[in-house]
């Protein structure tokens, strides 16, 4: 399992389908399907690289407190402040899990 899920194009992918199922879910009122499909992919993204040791418990934790501040903000509408900090810190972790250093 550790040379498929290795793939950088597997990682980008499963990324993708992530973000695109969510977002199709959300613009079509569906069963849940996709935000099934979307948590899968999270789940097998996430997991694979904590498995291998690239990510550590901080960034999965700053993807899943994006989750929640977007899910908040849906809730209870602000001006949209808590849903930009959330996609900040969704994309904040996925830079990081993909190799991206604090620094850069």
């Amino acid at each position: 399992m550790n040379l498929i899920v290795d793939n950088s194009v597997l990682q980008v992918l499963l990324l993708a389908v992530m973000f695109l199922s969510i977002m199709v879910e959300i613009k079509t009122g569906g069963l849940g399907v996709g935000v099934l499909l979307g948590i899968v992919a999270a789940a097998v993204f996430w997991g694979s690289q904590y498995t291998q040791g690239l990510v550590e418990l901080y960034h999965i934790a700053v993807f899943l407190a994006g989750v929640l501040m977007i899910i908040v903000e849906i809730l209870l509408p602000t001006v949209g402040l808590l849903a930009g900090l959330g996609v900040a810190a969704m994309l904040y972790s996925i830079v990081l899990a993909l190799g991206g250093d604090i620094g850069a």
